[in-house]
């Protein structure tokens, strides 16, 4: 059972833990400056609005960006979008 919950700021440590369990995903984020400073600075932001995706409560992804209000309209700015990978040997 898929579930979107939108991601708390004391929650940072728990969403950047997906990346590190893909040591090959974290190199690359790491590069991006994605660290994990990174990820308590931008989930503190107050215009944060962050979703988390669960598979029967298991995290399976991610996505982080900023609410901004540009001329009165609400525009979404996505910074970062993560879904982990399954890897199956066949």
């Amino acid at each position: 059972m898929l579930k979107i919950i939108k991601i708390l700021s004391n929650q940072y440590k728990y969403y950047y833990n997906l990346l590190y369990n893909y040591n090959v995903d974290l190199r690359y984020f790491k590069k991006l400056r994605w660290n994990l400073s990174q990820f308590k600075i931008q989930i503190s932001k107050y215009n944060n609005y962050g979703l988390g995706l669960f598979n029967y409560n298991l995290l399976e992804g991610f996505l982080l960006g900023n609410l901004l209000t540009i001329e009165k309209k609400i525009e979404y700015e996505i910074l970062l979008l993560y879904v982990k990978t399954n890897k199956i040997r066949l």
